[in-house]
């Protein structure tokens, strides 16, 4: 009896102090890069008469992606909690922000007329609130080294600022400022407006889009106040950023034509510095 006494004392002495990572408020921020895609999809009908042996009308499909990347920012705040004894598991609470910028080849237009590689500029916003998930497997002290998986929700919120070729060019202009270079919301708003004034249907989205995520990674405690976290994050939404649907010959695609042009996050990586007050 007395030697297991003595075992669970020294149990209790050496262990214990173990694990010593604290509940707190917390605001951290850090580095994000994210892979995107535009992507635009569109039908064109085809007249049957108009063939050598005339058939009934039908039309023809098809799809253009193109993908880039993003970098930029995020900021963190939130409330982290532990349970039991020992503290291996836990919860965040957080509200997050990030912003990025960057863009995406494409095979554009020169001076000349001939084709020329272009790139389109870009910009996009995610905010928002989550809850993660904290799993510690080693901790000695104030250090300790742990896992984490969770999920956000919130909104979105594209930009498609002005789009040059390698030559200098301005691939995004319209027809009433022939001598400006706007972004590409603003060829796609004016596109929407004629289209619509033609008697078709046409919407560019100029609000933010619903955006769900899941992220995980490993996170270390560097000290009472300090740690550090990498992961990664994928998102799950698409964000529609034009629609048409053509009713008549006036539309961009022709009578019974359609078109949608969509922008969707790929894989995210980030590394976090946080501080717990």
């Amino acid at each position: 009896m007395r030697v297991g006494v003595k075992l669970w004392v020294v149990f209790m002495c050496v262990v214990l102090p173990l694990f010593a990572e604290k509940n707190g408020f917390f605001v951290g921020g850090g580095f994000v890069y994210n892979y995107f895609s535009h992507t635009l999809n569109f039908t064109i009908p085809i007249d049957g008469t108009h063939t050598l042996e005339p058939v009934a009308d039908q039309s023809t499909s098809h799809s253009q992606q193109h993908s880039g990347a993003l970098y930029g920012g995020e900021i963190v705040l939130g409330y982290k909690q532990f349970f039991g004894k020992p503290k291996l598991f836990g919860l965040r609470y957080f509200a997050f922000a990030n912003g990025m910028g960057g863009g995406y080849n494409y095979l554009g237009f020169g001076r000349k007329g001939q084709n020329i590689s272009a790139t389109q500029n870009a910009a996009t916003f995610f905010y928002g609130a989550g809850i993660d998930l904290l799993s510690n497997f080693f901790n000695r002290g104030d250090h300790s080294l742990g896992l984490f998986v969770g999920a956000m929700i919130g909104g979105q919120s594209w930009l498609l600022g002005k789009a040059y070729a390698s030559d200098k060019s301005c691939q995004t202009q319209i027809p009433t400022q022939p001598k400006d270079c706007v972004s590409a919301d603003a060829v796609w708003k004016n596109n929407a407006s004629i289209a619509s004034s033609m008697g078709n249907e046409a919407k560019f989205y100029e609000m933010p889009s619903f955006q769900v995520a899941v992220q995980g990674g490993f996170r270390a405690q560097l000290s009472k106040h300090q740690s550090f976290e990498v992961g990664v994050r994928f998102p799950f939404l698409e964000h529609t950023y034009y629609t048409e649907k053509d009713k008549n010959k006036w539309g961009i695609y022709g009578k019974g034509g359609k078109a949608r042009i969509f922008l969707k996050r790929g894989i995210a990586l980030f590394a976090h510095y946080f501080y717990t007050f």
